[in-house]
């Protein structure tokens, strides 16, 4: 960040716009600078304006806090933290604007202003106003970047990348800071540390350590509570669970079978039904389809008939065609001859109308002709009235303002006359006044020539002091330049000695190289490397080929004896298969038999046969022989063996589906097994031919000089080829490494010879550089000592010229040399007065001369005023008559109407009347082309209507000869051959009944051979409703399967999401463990619940980054002291060593006056380095006294001061000290004026 310009007005005492431009001379070549003025002039006030500007806020209303109130012009009450009580007292506004380059490098402009309602002095204060623009190269506004006190102080953050109190510490070391830290015990330099330094961040992060290694503790505790209260069943339940879902599961299985077979079964009677009905409807329909045709009967003998009309069919429709044309004709005809003689009527009465329309324009053509006259005249005079009348009026104005002119001369003679003799009065009190400075009249001319030689006296001695230290050290510096010189010529006789053997050692291996061929044993190597490399890829295909060739021989075995097995299996599958579809016909029998034993023993059957007997016949049956009706246990006997059979046989199929299932299981596990057997196999024959396929490529590059070989005889020729290049490469490869580490050691060397060649090259330079500084340490000493004996005679000349201009004004030589400040203040008041009298009295005579011309002026004026009052009365008169006249010659032209109105109306009937006219002539032509092509269309109509009727009678002749040969009558030919309809729609229907009564033939065959398929395919003896009821049972089976295998699974489901949930909770233990660690770690290190640990760490860390920069600006001051922070580890105590007594170790507050002021000034740079180091401000300023510095040790500061311009920034001093500024060319001075104001001037050499 750099400062360009600070600007303001009415704050606080500097009530006048002021301007510190520090990129124009002389600010911009001063590198130090120092603000003068009086206690209370205002000096700090600039410093509060920069601020103010920027950050909106100052150091005073900081730190003053806003506890205390101060009243206000307004009445209102201010806080001592807001920043408007800088506005000056009695002014109703002021500001404060400062120019910077920002980080970005761009130039901006941030200003503040200060307010009072309705730009009253006593006025309420209005609210601060931000704004920030963006500047150009010359300092001209071309953006508008922010408004607002928050978005302006928002965007100076991110410009500068400072906030307040990071500028304060960086740019201003204020008033009472200044040795802040060196005066304050630990506790207070650690809350110092904290406040310049921002070091408080690391108490944060200690507490924040703390709180999260508590944290982490507390994460791990509820994770492990949470893990305790998830639910997870024991392995042996869950085992068990498992087994019973398995169980389930297969038992599931059985009973779908079941039910898909029983369903099939009820589909295919199903199906049956479903056909049979299909095949009763088709055979309705194809009787329907019959009795449709034989109603059509009588139409198909009507076709019959119709046939014999055919042949007179085009004869007919050709005389009916030409029939019909005539009549067309004829009705055209007729019609066009009416159309002819409507547009003939048309034709008469519009020639009619239009020879009334030519009348009446030609009646509107001689009343224009009539009026033109009268128009022109009319015309003529309206213009000339309407050039008179602003003419008119414009008189009557000229005498009116005249009158008023006249009024005003009036007044401003007599307000002259009285400033007139006012003017008198005070020209001779000031002629009084200046009597007084006769003796030195001259003094305001030779003022500024006697300020410019007095500084440039000051000037010259201070060249003069700084020449003959720069003397000295010049003579040293060259004594120096000689003893190194020496010392590199010998380092370069060294190198010289080790570059010729390195050459000498590099010719002998290269030409070792040379004999021994480098590139062609290279060459042979690699080529000897390529041959191995193929070879050997050769003898790994070939062992790969016999390898996979095995493998596909044992594969193709096992396949076969596979296939053998599943070919034995599907046999044995066959017949269970078969077995089991005739063990389930015996069990549908046994069923039938057991439904119909149960019925023996029913309740309602022992009633039955209770109530037999004998001899009669049963009431069921009709039967007269009972055989079980007296032996209940007989028939017990029967109903336990049937149902011992019965379930006899459900265990056989039982067993029997399970060998079904277990044989399929092995067949489906063999057939795969086949299948990845076949891929394997196919895999290893791709590979084979690849191998083989490489294996020739490969051979015909690289066995050259070997006949070719298939790959499965290859191994032993390529193993013995393989020996033999292995031997060869073994000798190449010797031969090869030995050339390699000639080469190298021959780069070895190179190189070697590269650095000695460096080194002596950084020899040279560096003999010449040091020859050339010495020659110019040489011609900058002759010129030096050139310029101390010039300054020293330009010194006495000034003196000579000096001496007798300050002994007439009361000052003595002592003076000019000790007092240089009051004597140029004497001077400058006495020149002041003197100039400010010359100008007063100038001033007067100047407004007395003024105002004798203003007189005669005015008195001239009121002459002439009056003679143009008359004459424009006069030209008013004569203007006014010529325009009544005129006006009354044109009422007695045409009236009081107007002209132009009047002409419009005609002319618009004129040319109504003529676009009438035309219309009616082109309607006329239009009506004469229509007749004639009326006319002619109506002839080419009555020549066709003669061929058309010629046509007709002709047709009509050949017409009747036919009838009369087919002997027919005319009216039944006409009749038949015109009812096409009816012929055609009779045509259609009976199609349609023939194909109707094929296609419904076709469906009966088709449903029929349905009947007959589906039939072939029932099993003999099924019942529906013991199918519908062995399917209901087996379905209410399958659903509370389905219901347990649910109910098991959700509870492993239920299981697995909590083993899940507890495997989680182990990771996020797992983690929030580590995590723990690490904050107890890290908590151990710098945690701690007040943030005292971390806090002090890097408090001490800070003092000692600090005491480096202090020790660095304290070695500009004096050599004596070094500054060193105390042994404790987290102690922040300083200790001075003292060089000049062996080294001790004193106190800060031992220091005197003098060395405190040194140390710290050192440690206040320091901080404001430390602070600023990524945002560097181009100047700094220092609000503090150096009274306390002896001569010697105040020239020590300000060198040092001076010094910091090399490292970028521009220092100013603000000191009451007047050595001081003596020694300080540019000055900012800040002068009191009477009344509490100030003004700021900028001083310094050009």
């Amino acid at each position: 960040m750099r400062i360009l310009a600070i600007r303001g007005a009415n704050l606080a005492s500097l009530a006048d716009p002021f301007v510190l431009d520090f990129e124009a001379q002389p600010l911009l070549s001063s590198g130090l600078f120092a603000i003068t003025g009086e206690t209370g002039a205002g000096k700090s006030t600039l410093l509060d304006a920069l601020c103010l500007a920027l950050f909106d806020k100052f150091p005073r209303v900081v730190s003053a806090g806003g506890g205390e109130g101060a009243p206000d012009a307004s009445g209102e009450t201010l806080t001592s933290g807001d920043p408007r009580i800088i506005l000056r007292r009695g002014a109703s506004a002021g500001y404060a604007e400062v120019d910077f380059v920002a980080r970005d490098g761009q130039r901006y402009r941030a200003r503040c202003d200060l307010l009072r309602a309705r730009g009253n002095a006593a006025g309420r204060l209005q609210n601060r106003l931000r704004s920030l623009w963006r500047l150009d190269a010359v300092g001209s506004s071309l953006q508008t970047i922010e408004t607002g006190i928050e978005p302006v102080n928002r965007r100076i953050i991110e410009l500068t990348d400072l906030t307040f109190d990071q500028f304060r510490r960086t740019a201003l070391l204020s008033q009472g800071d200044f040795d802040a830290f060196l005066r304050a015990d630990a506790r207070e330099r650690a809350e110092l540390l904290e406040k310049i330094t921002g070091v408080e961040i690391y108490a944060k992060l200690s507490q924040r350590v703390f709180e999260e290694a508590r944290e982490a503790q507390a994460r791990v505790q509820v994770l492990e509570n949470k893990r305790a209260e998830v639910g997870v069943l024991a392995e042996e339940a869950r085992a068990e669970t498992l087994r019973e879902v398995a169980k389930t599961l297969e038992l599931r299985q059985q009973c779908e079978g079941s039910y898909l077979e029983t369903q099939n079964s009820l589909r295919q009677l199903d199906l049956f039904d479903q056909a049979q009905r299909r095949l009763i409807l088709a055979q309705q329909a194809q009787e329907e389809a019959r009795r449709g045709l034989e109603v059509l009967e009588p139409k198909i003998a009507y076709l019959e008939k119709r046939q014999r009309f055919e042949p007179l069919r085009l004869i007919y429709l050709k005389a009916k065609e030409a029939e019909d044309l005539t009549l067309k004709l004829e009705e055209q005809a007729e019609a066009l001859k009416v159309q002819l003689g409507a547009a003939q009527e048309s034709h008469s009465k519009l020639a009619e109308e239009e020879a009334t329309a030519q009348q009446h324009f030609a009646e509107i053509n001689i009343k224009h002709q009539r009026f033109s006259p009268l128009w022109l005249e009319a015309s003529r005079l309206d213009v000339a009235i309407k050039t008179l009348t602003p003419g008119a009026l414009e008189a009557r104005g000229a005498i009116n303002n005249r009158i008023k002119k006249l009024e005003e001369n009036r007044c401003a003679l007599a307000q002259s006359a009285q400033r007139r003799l006012d003017l008198f009065s005070e020209r001779s009190k000031l002629t009084e006044e200046l009597a007084a400075f006769v003796d030195i009249s001259q003094l305001c001319e030779q003022l500024e020539e006697i300020e410019r030689r007095l500084d440039a006296r000051q000037t010259l001695l201070t060249e003069n002091q700084e020449t003959l230290a720069q003397i000295h050290l010049l003579q040293e510096q060259i004594a120096g330049y000689e003893s190194d010189r020496e010392q590199l010529e010998v380092s370069q006789g060294h190198a010289l000695a080790q570059r010729d053997q390195f050459l000498h050692e590099i010719h002998n291996y290269e030409r070792i190289l040379d004999e021994k061929g480098v590139d062609v044993a290279e060459e042979r190597f690699r080529e000897s490397l390529e041959k191995i490399s193929k070879v050997n890829t050769l003898l790994e295909l070939a062992a790969q080929f016999l390898e996979t060739t095995k493998q596909k021989k044992t594969i193709e075995e096992l396949r076969t004896k596979l296939e053998i097995q599943s070919t034995g299996i599907f046999e044995k599958l066959t017949k269970l298969k078969e077995r089991q579809e005739r063990q389930v016909l015996e069990d549908m029998e046994a069923r039938r038999l057991g439904d119909l034993a149960e019925a023996m023993n029913a309740p309602e059957t022992m009633r039955l046969r209770a109530s037999l007997r004998p001899d009669c016949a049963c009431p069921v049956c009709g039967s007269h022989e009972h055989v079980f009706a007296h032996e209940e246990s007989a028939a017990q006997q029967l109903v336990a063996a049937l149902r011992a059979k019965r379930e006899a046989m459900l265990q056989v199929i039982t067993q029997t589906g399970a060998d079904v299932i277990t044989l399929s299981a092995e067949e489906s596990a063999l057939r795969a097994e086949c299948l990845a057997l076949q891929r394997q196999e196919d895999d290893l024959s791709t590979k084979i031919t690849n191998s083989q396929r490489d294996f020739q490529n490969i051979f015909r590059s690289a066995c050259v000089g070997l006949a070719p070989i298939e790959i499965d005889q290859s191994l032993a020729p390529l193993k013995i080829l393989q020996d033999g290049f292995l031997k060869t490469h073994a000798q190449l490869e010797q031969n090869f490494k030995s050339v390699k580490d000639f080469l190298r050691l021959r780069d070895k060397l190179r190189g070697s010879l590269d650095s000695v060649n460096l080194t002596l090259a950084q020899i040279q330079e560096a003999c010449a550089h040091l020859s050339e500084k010495k020659n110019l340490g040489r011609v900058e000493e002759s010129r030096l000592s050139q310029l101390f004996s010039s300054n020293k005679d330009r010194v006495a000349e000034l003196d000579l010229y000096l001496t007798p201009i300050l002994q007439a004004c009361g000052l003595s030589e002592q003076e000019i040399q000790h007092e240089p400040m009051r004597v140029r203040q004497v001077l400058k008041n006495k020149a002041g007065r003197l100039l400010a009298l010359r100008h007063a009295s100038d001033a007067c005579d100047r407004e007395l001369f003024s105002l004798d011309l203003e007189i005669s002026h005015h008195e001239a004026q009121k002459i002439e005023l009056s003679q143009d009052l008359s004459l424009a009365e006069q030209l008013c008169k004569e203007k006014e008559n010529a325009l009544q006249v005129l006006k009354e010659q044109r009422f007695a032209v045409f009236s009081d109407e107007d002209v132009a109105i009047n002409r419009r109306e005609i002319e618009a009937d004129q040319r109504a009347a003529k676009e009438k006219c035309d219309l009616f002539r082109i309607q006329l032509n239009e009506l004469d082309k229509n007749i004639a092509l009326i006319d002619m269309q109506y002839m080419e109509s009555l020549n066709k209507l003669v061929t058309a009727r010629k046509q007709q009678h002709d047709l009509g002749s050949n017409l009747r000869s036919s009838l009369i040969k087919s002997d027919l009558e005319e009216s039944l030919v006409r009749r038949i051959l015109e009812d096409d309809e009816e012929f055609l729609h009779i045509q259609d229907l009976v199609a349609a009944a023939k194909e109707a009564l094929a296609m419904t033939e076709s469906t009966r065959m088709a449903r029929y051979n349905d009947v007959q398929d589906i039939q072939k395919l029932l099993a003999p003896g099924l019942s529906r409703d013991l199918l519908l009821e062995r399917s209901e049972g087996l379905k209410q089976q399958i659903d509370a399967c389905s219901v347990r295998v649910g109910a098991l699974r959700q509870l492993i489901e239920t299981d697995d999401l909590a083993r899940t949930r507890v495997c989680d909770i182990n990771k996020d233990i797992s983690l929030a463990a580590t995590k723990r660690q690490i904050w107890d770690e890290i908590n151990e290190a710098i945690g701690s619940k007040s943030g005292d640990k971390f806090r002090r760490f890097a408090q001490s860390m800070t003092l000692e980054h600090l005491i480096v920069l202090a020790n660095q600006r304290l070695m500009y001051f004096t050599s004596r002291y070094v500054l060193e922070k105390s042994s404790e580890v987290d102690g922040l105590g300083i200790h001075v060593i003292d060089r000049d007594l062996g080294d001790e170790r004193r106190s800060t507050r031992s220091l005197s006056g003098g060395e405190r002021f040194l140390v710290s000034l050192a440690l206040a740079l320091a901080l404001a380095g430390l602070e600023g180091r990524d945002s560097f401000i181009d100047t700094l300023f220092i609000d503090e006294g150096f009274g306390s510095l002896d001569g010697a040790t105040l020239d020590i500061a300000i060198d040092a001061l001076e010094n910091l311009q090399g490292q970028g920034r521009r220092v100013g001093v603000i000191s009451h000290v007047e050595a001081l500024q003596q020694r300080i060319a540019t000055k900012i001075c800040v002068e009191r004026r009477g009344g509490g104001r100030s003004v700021v001037r900028v001083e310094g050499m050009l």
